[in-house]
């Protein structure tokens, strides 16, 4: 079992995550669309993908942005927005 380590806010590494013989890993994210859209909209706030999927990437270091959601054909405009993320239709 590797053991991992995390250099945060130690300025060069930024929040990258590093295993022992210092390679660094990939990291990935999984959100469900459902439960962001829910709780974005309880808040009263708009959401940014674009915006998230760079917040995403610059402080945690998320190499792949997989984002699962139901498929209605009505919002094709929507998946096409929605490039910066691998979409996952369920």
């Amino acid at each position: 079992m590797d053991v991992f380590w995390v250099a945060a806010n130690l300025g060069t590494f930024n929040n990258i995550y590093y295993s022992m013989n210092m390679e660094k890993l990939k990291n990935y994210t999984f959100i469900d669309a459902q439960n962001l859209y829910l709780g974005i909209g309880e808040l009263g706030w708009k959401m940014d993908y674009k915006r998230f999927r760079v917040y995403l990437k610059e402080k945690y270091g998320v190499e792949k942005a997989y984002m699962f959601m139901g498929f209605l054909p009505s919002n094709q405009e929507l998946y096409n927005f929605l490039h910066f993320f691998i979409i996952i239709f369920f």
